[in-house]
Parts: C-alpha cells; structure tokens; sequence
C-alpha cells in the first residue's frame, strides 16, 4: 500500500517536469489542423503546447463572443484579432510572412503563440485591474472603467499589444530552456540560472537573424486595415461607414513606418531586458526541475515591471492611440457601452 502511494505521488510530482522535457514541435505549418474541424473542442486549450490555425480561431473567437465581452466595447480588439490573425496565418505559411530559416520560424512561431494564448488569458482572467498595469490588463480596466468606446478600446488594447505584450512574449521566448535546449546549438544552452553571458550573447544572436523576418509584419499590418475596419463593422461594433472608408484613405499612406517605429522600440526593449530581470517574476515562464519554461495556465502580471517594457508600451499609446483619439474617432463610429446596450441585434 505505502509502496503504491510512493509510486502515485511519484508520478504526480514529476508529471510536469516530464511535460517539459517532452519534445515540442514549435513548427506552426507543420502542425495539422487547418480548418474549423481540427480544433479540439473537447480538449482545454490552455493545455495544448501550441495552438493550431483552428485553435487560434476558436478560442478568439469564443473569447470575443462570450457573455461577458460580447457587445461591449472590450469585443472590439479581439473581434478585429480573429479577421487578422486569419489573415496573418495564411500569409505565415505561404505568402509574405513566410520564414524561410527554420530557425527563427520556430522563434516566431513560439512568439505568436504566447502572445496569442495570453491575450486570451489576459482578458479572461484580469480583474479589477490598475489602469495604470502594464500589459492587456491595463488595457482592459482602461475601456471599462474609462468607459471607452469600441474604437478607442480596440486602439488601446493594439497599442498595448505591439508593445509591452509583444515585449514580454519575446523575453520569455528568450528564457524558455526547452526551446533552446531542443532546437538550439549547445552555445544557447543555460546549465544552470543565472545563465551566463556567454549563453545571453548567443540566445540574443539568434533573436537578432529572426528581427528581419518579424519586421515583415510591420507592412503586413499597415496593409490590412480594412480587414479590422470589416470585421468590426460585421460585428456591429461600429455605427455607419465612416470608419471603414478612412480605412481604406489610411491604406495607402505610409503608415509601416508608424508600424515600424512602433515594433522597433519593442523588440529593442525585449533585448535590453534579457539577463536583467529575475525569470521567477516574469508572468508568461515558470520553473520546472532548476529550467525555465513558458506557462499558459495561471495569469499573472508584472509586480515590478521592467522600465524598458513601461517607455515602450507608453510611446506604443502616444503614436498610436492617443494621436487618434484627439483626432475623435467617435467622429467614425466608435459605439459606446450604452449604444451597444441598446442595439439587441447586435447581441447575436
């Protein structure tokens, strides 16, 4: 009897290290599942080690339709989400966005999933937030207890999300041993935290050849404003076309360069955040067995969040939301809480 409590208790307490040690595949166009049909529904997403195309779509979607976001104006940035990750996707595996070095591929595929799965979390699990946190939280207390619109919330929760989100997810790809240690030459290896210089040098090496690939997005996303606007206005979060014609003015100015200012800033601060920060405090990694490895089962946020995180998603606000909110965007159709309130239809 003590001898089978020893071996139940034994393969509980090691059950997550074995998780960790399980080889990975990171390869987000190899992994089977490009339709609706190849979500698993009857599976907890959040224990998946990477979310399929359908996944993604599934879960989006589910948190933008769910009672407590639809039609609010907190729906509006994961609304338009599930348009552009729809989009993103099938332009990561074929079309423009393709990376080519298998390499940086998994670099960015780990990072889009992070930033993806803890969107969901973020929102879903944030409450009673400061408006002043760092990250989608901070985001979400701003459109409720700001009352903001849908446009304004939407614009808010991208500019957080290019930023300190997009920050964060790419440090934590950064301190994540099992990628390292599975598709990584040695030098990238941490045999013990703190890693060494050494190991920082080589890891920040790598995330550097992937810089080019993620810079492709910045034309990707200045290039598909009209996708968020229909998506939006499909949805009923906007009033009239006015938005979704300034859209399509916006598309053909040089807006990659904001796009670009923005993202720039971001991955600089992931860079000179790597090495500096206590991993046991970063929200997105947990300690298996003495390694470090990307979590998705517990939101958390930033205690003491990184100075460099804070400059970015502030800068990310002011070029991107706060220019276009003096500008008044309910001027193009922003709906508030009330209007939505008021239009049962758009409940469906």
């Amino acid at each position: 009897m003590i001898k089978a409590l020893f071996i139940i208790c034994l393969s509980i307490c090691l059950a997550p290290l074995s998780r960790a040690q399980a080889a990975t595949n990171y390869d987000f166009c190899t992994l089977p599942g490009g339709t609706s049909a190849d979500a698993a529904e009857d599976v907890d997403a959040r224990s998946l080690p990477i979310w399929n195309a359908a996944t993604v779509h599934q879960e989006i979607s589910r948190l933008a339709k769910g009672d407590g976001l639809r039609a609010t104006p907190l729906a509006a940035y994961p609304t338009s989400y599930v348009a552009m990750t729809a989009a993103r996707d099938r332009e990561r595996c074929q079309g423009s966005l393709k990376i080519t070095d298998r390499r940086s591929r998994l670099i960015g595929d780990l990072l889009a999933d992070l930033m993806s799965r803890w969107l969901v979390l973020s929102v879903e699990d944030c409450k009673s937030g400061s408006t002043e946190a760092l990250g989608i939280c901070g985001s979400v207390s701003r459109t409720v207890q700001n009352k903001l619109g849908t446009l304004e919330s939407a614009l808010d929760m991208t500019a957080v999300y290019l930023s300190s989100h997009m920050a964060t997810a790419i440090v934590a790809v950064a301190y994540d041993d099992q990628l390292w240690e599975q598709e990584f030459p040695e030098s990238t290896h941490c045999l013990s935290h703190p890693c060494s210089s050494s190991v920082w040098k080589s890891r920040a090496d790598f995330l550097k050849l992937y810089k080019p690939y993620y810079d492709l997005n910045n034309k990707f996303l200045a290039g598909n404003l009209t996708t968020v606007a229909d998506s939006l206005q499909n949805a009923c979060l906007i009033r009239g076309p006015a938005f979704a014609i300034g859209a399509k003015i916006l598309e053909r100015l040089p807006l990659e360069n904001l796009f670009k200012s923005i993202r720039d800033e971001t991955f600089s601060a992931a860079l000179a955040t790597l090495a500096v920060i206590n991993p046991d405090t970063h929200p997105m990694l947990r300690d298996v067995g003495g390694k470090y490895v990307t979590q998705f089962d517990e939101f958390k946020i930033w205690e003491t969040p990184p100075q460099s995180l804070v400059r970015a998603e502030r800068n990310s606000r002011a070029l991107l939301a706060n220019s276009l909110l003096r500008g008044g965007l309910g001027l193009l159709g922003s709906k508030s809480a009330a209007e939505l309130e008021r239009s049962p239809a758009c409940r469906d």
